[in-house]
């Protein structure tokens, strides 16, 4: 019963001795001596096993000592004896607080830690947006020759790429096309400006106010812990963002695959995004279009898309592409609005003008029958003789 080695699982503090029915031990004590038939105890362990339960509670012991105490009845006939397991209730309670203060100080470091870690993340996405834009507004004011530097492999490195990439196309362009083209070449740099600003601009400014809020509220583990996973989504939610200028601004599957796939992949996309029925027929190969063909082309159905979406309140929409070794024809309809074709000549309406400018550069004719309440039908027919397109 008495047991003096700390290793041996009773700790420094740590004692079982034997209690009669008299209160009187019947076995040595660690702390008295003599104590058999010396020392009484009447502690609630005691009193509580000589009724015939069993437990662990935290009670004084006979030293008046706060102990963790477990207690039971010995099952030996003749004898009312209770056997009792006790050590000092600092000692049995030191790994928790042990452990206590190892997870108050991970949270201290993860604190410490995340602060910093959002910051890197924030500037990793902020400073190329913010270049972007700049970059953006400078070509809006006619400065075609900004370049922008990056050494990212991301979505903003694919960005910048692509960026440069329409930048070098619009100064190309710029050289050689006529001044409605020039117009419509500003309009879209006006038009990706606002889109920085608006889509990338907005999540940013959440990216910023969440941290802060996160920040202020450092206190609150609970308020902390759900902020954190609202930012992350944030930086989700701009990635993806991210990702979607980028396509918009060069399709990746129009640069990786052909003009049949991008297409398709815009239908899918606008489809889903609007809830609208969007029907792609194909006719023919495209493998071996001119890379300026495929451009336009998709720009084209982009902009005719987009326009359709935006004005017309169409429920469907019919997309054909027809190619042949001598020709494309490119056909187009949909169930919506329709509109004065007398009145959208005379007007600003930039995309007709983008897109006769297009079709226009590439050879082509256009022909096009709307009417107020009776929807719209476009014919694009572009011819593919190499030499026209070189």
């Amino acid at each position: 019963m008495l047991e003096k080695e700390p290793s041996n699982g009773l700790g420094i503090s740590g004692e079982s001795y034997l209690v009669g029915q008299d209160h009187f031990m019947r076995s040595s004590s660690r702390f008295e001596y003599p104590s058999m038939l010396t020392t009484k105890v009447n502690t609630q362990s005691v009193e509580l096993a000589l009724q015939g339960k069993e437990g662990t509670a935290v009670i004084d012991d006979y030293r008046g000592i706060k102990v963790l105490s477990s207690f039971g009845k010995l099952g030996i006939p003749y004898f009312n004896w209770v056997i009792i397991s006790e050590i000092d209730y600092k000692e049995a309670t030191i790994p928790i607080y042990r452990i206590r203060n190892e997870i108050i100080f991970i949270s201290i470091f993860i604190f410490l830690l995340v602060p910093v870690v959002i910051i890197i993340l924030s500037r990793r996405i902020t400073f190329p947006i913010q270049k972007l834009n700049q970059a953006a507004k400078e070509i809006g004011a006619g400065n075609m020759n900004v370049v922008l530097k990056t050494n990212l492999s991301d979505e903003i490195g694919e960005l910048t790429e692509s960026f440069n990439k329409m930048t070098q196309e619009l100064k190309a362009e710029r050289a050689k096309s006529p001044g409605s083209l020039i117009d419509g070449q500003e309009s879209e740099r006006q038009r990706l400006s606002r889109e920085l600003h608006d889509s990338l601009g907005q999540s940013l400014i959440g990216l910023k106010l969440k941290y802060e809020y996160c920040f202020n509220h450092s206190s609150d583990f609970a308020i902390k812990h759900e902020k954190f996973g609202e930012l992350a989504a944030l930086f989700d939610s701009t990635i993806e963002e991210t990702r979607r200028i980028s396509n918009n601004l060069m399709p990746a599957a129009l640069k990786e695959f052909c003009l049949f796939s991008a297409l398709r992949n815009l239908c899918n996309q606008m489809a889903e995004t609007t809830q609208k029925r969007i029907i792609f027929n194909t006719s023919g190969k495209d493998q071996d279009l001119p890379a300026k063909v495929k451009t336009y082309m998709f720009r084209i159905a982009q902009e005719t898309i987009t326009n359709t979406l935006k004005h017309a309140q169409a429920h469907s929409i019919v997309l054909d592409i027809e190619v042949k070794s001598d020709a494309l024809k490119f056909r187009y309809e949909d169930d919506g609005v329709g509109f004065d074709k007398e009145l959208a000549s005379k007007g600003n309406t930039s995309g007709l003008k983008n897109m006769n400018d297009r079709v226009r550069l590439l050879s082509g004719s256009i022909q096009l029958d709307s009417n107020e309440g009776q929807g719209t039908k476009i014919l694009i027919q572009i011819p593919l003789n190499q030499s026209v397109h070189e």
